[in-house]
């Protein structure tokens, strides 16, 4: 059991280091997504808002 642990222990490292750079990155573009989302939210207003002028140019109506 103690032979086992021992060598499987450095994959375990490995692995567990490979977790923690990826938990940072999507750490860090979550941070990016959440920094963006007003200007998206404010963004989408503006094309929600423009919509029915949008349809009525051309001629979407029946």
């Amino acid at each position: 059991m103690s032979l086992a642990f021992t060598r499987e222990l450095p994959l375990f490292i490995r692995e567990f280091g490979d977790f923690i750079r990826e938990l940072r990155l999507f750490i860090r573009e979550f941070g990016h997504f959440i920094r963006e989302l007003p200007l998206f939210i404010r963004e989408f207003g503006h094309f929600i808002r423009e919509l029915p002028l949008f349809i009525r140019e051309f001629g979407f109506y029946s």
